[in-house]
Order: structure tokens, then sequence, then C-alpha cells
């Protein structure tokens, strides 16, 4: 009885081998006649199956996995076309710096290159406002202040750095318009003052104007700062508003005219 039922045992597993060996060479059929047999068009079932997109966008298709996107993506390219068109703007960009008398097509552009949604060439064009300086550079790093980046903290550097490279030289950098467009472009009442002492450095005849300028600020914080300072190139004098001070320096005015025609 037994040996009987083994028999029966080995008799199912050997129907369930040949059922199974039967199903997988059915499957690898209809797989060879997918992929061999012409479907009218001269095209296989799979072929087929491309849609009129992938075959529009240039998509290569692959029997086995479907279609797949070819390595000159249009969408790749745009990307790879973006990075070397930045390469070769900061590359120019150096070269114009190291080239003497080229700083002024290197300041041309960095101006151009500023507004780039790269930050690498936005520093690169920074590089060229700290190295050549300037009103031109001054005046495009203003706008930079109040963006809370990494861009706009380097640009308050680069600026710091001009100024106080101007007041050792005592050349003059700013108009008042400047000054009064950087006091009120600064993020905060601590960059206001650092930029105030600044300002007082300069020579009176440079310094009270743009102090004048912003007293006439909508500001209450920044006029109230203006007056403080005032008052220190007044020599402690006591400055309570915007007419006191414009007084003050045309009497300032008159006398250092009458000094230079004392002098010999």
């Amino acid at each position: 009885m037994k040996k009987s039922l083994k028999s029966i045992n080995y008799l199912l597993m050997a129907c369930v081998i040949i059922l199974a060996i039967a199903s997988l060479w059915h499957r690898r059929s209809a797989r060879q006649e997918e992929t061999a047999i012409p479907n009218g068009n001269g095209k296989t079932p799979v072929e087929n199956a491309v849609t009129k997109e992938d075959e529009e966008s240039g998509a290569e298709v692959n029997l086995v996995t479907g279609p797949t996107q070819k390595e000159n993506d249009p969408r790749k390219q745009r990307t790879k076309s973006k990075q070397e068109e930045d390469e070769a703007i900061m590359d120019e960009i150096q070269l114009l710096l190291d080239e003497e008398g080229s700083h002024e097509e290197a300041v041309e552009k960095a101006l151009k290159a500023l507004p780039s949604g790269n930050t690498k060439v936005r520093h690169a064009a920074l590089r060229v406002f700290e190295w050549v300086g300037g009103e031109e550079a001054v005046k495009a790093l203003i706008p930079l202040l109040s963006e809370n980046s990494e861009v706009g903290r380097d640009a308050e550097n680069v600026l710091s750095h001009l100024i106080q490279q101007n007041i050792i030289e005592e050349t003059p950098l700013m108009t008042p318009t400047l000054w009064y467009e950087l006091i009120h472009a600064l993020p905060n009442s601590g960059n206001i003052d650092q930029y105030m002492v600044y300002l007082v450095t300069y020579p009176v005849g440079q310094a009270a104007p743009a102090l004048l300028e912003l007293l006439k600020s909508d500001n209450e914080q920044i006029r109230q700062t203006a007056l403080e300072y005032f008052s220190h190139i007044a020599n402690g004098e006591e400055i309570a508003d915007l007419k006191q001070a414009e007084a003050w320096y045309v009497a300032y005015q008159k006398q250092q005219a009458e000094q230079e025609k004392k002098e010999p």
C-alpha cells in the first residue's frame, strides 16, 4: 500500500513538472512572436507600443525595457549648455581681470553677469567689484545688501572693503545720494552704525552733505542716527534737526573759504 502511494506521488510530481515546462515554453514562444513578427506595418507589437510622444521626443526603444531617453535629450542638453555658458562667463571675467587695461571691460561683464541665477557666476562678478572698485561697483553692490543670502553677505563685505580702502586713500567714493541708498538698503541697525562710522571718518566736506541727505529720510531711526553723527562732525555741538544742521554746514563752508583766502 505504501509502495502504491509513493508511485502516485511520483506521478503527480511528474505531471506538475510537465505542466510547468509547457507553460514556460508557451510564454517563451509568445515573447518571440512579439519581438520578431511584424504587425502589418513592419513593426513588432512592442515597437508599435512606442507612443507618438516618444517618437517626437527622439526616445530610443529598448525591446525589453521599453522607451528610454536618448543621451542627447534636449533637456539634458539645455542643462549642460547652461553650465558651459556659466563657466565660459566666469573664465572670461577672470581673463579680463588678469589683463591689465581690461578692468573697465571686466566691470561691464560683471554687471551683465550679476543677475545670473548661478551663485558662482555672481561671486565672480563680486570679485571684479572688489578688485576694481569705483562708483559703478558701489551702485551694483547696494541693491544686493537686502538679499538674505550668501551673495548678499558677500556684497556687504566687498562694499565695506571698498569704503575702508577709500578712507585710507582719502579719495571720495560715493555721492550723498549713494550714501542715502546704502544706509536704507542695510538690513539692520547694527550695520547702519558701522557705515555711519565709516561716513564720518571722511573729511567734513564729504561727510556733511551725505548726512544732510540722510536727515531727509522718512525713516525716523535713520534720521536720529544721522543727527547723532552730524553732532560728531560738528565738534560735539548739539544738532536738533535738519534746518540746524544745514545752518551749521553753511557757516562751516564760509569759515573754510575765509581760511583759504588767508593762506599764502
